[in-house]
């Protein structure tokens, strides 16, 4: 073996301000559920576990049905549209924003939609490839 025989990769990595997900969020939690943290990962300060996962998912989610979903299939309990509701007001009312979409500008100003709130999964892996 000679030195032309050897190949080098060099990779360079750098955070992206939009994130891309290669698995939806709703796929990202079904795998992390089967082992599923315990202990309790910082979060936002002045948000409980709740509230950062509802704040993350109202900036990434179309409405409160799929919020309610993904957080049900997080939890393993029924989230209803109403309790969803009453936590958005709460954190509109925090943030002082008027409305759902002043919400979302203020996520994406601050950069709050890129801390994915890992109490919504347990420790999980995908594949890159099908074998």
């Amino acid at each position: 073996m000679s030195t032309a025989d050897v190949v080098g990769i060099k990779i360079v990595a750098s955070p992206l301000k939009y994130p891309l997900y290669m698995y939806s969020i709703e796929s990202i939690i079904e795998a992390g559920n089967q082992n599923r943290r315990n202990q309790i990962v910082s979060g936002i300060d002045g948000l409980d576990t709740l509230e950062h996962e509802i704040l993350f998912l109202t900036y990434h989610a179309n409405n409160y049905d799929e919020i309610s979903e993904w957080l049900s299939l997080s939890h393993g309990k029924v989230f209803s549209k109403s309790k969803i509701s009453r936590i958005n007001n709460n954190l509109m009312e925090k943030f002082a924003c008027n409305s759902v979409e002043e919400l979302k500008m203020m996520i994406f100003k601050q950069g709050l939609h890129l801390k994915f709130p890992y109490s919504l999964v347990g420790e999980f892996m995908y594949p890159t490839q099908n074998s």
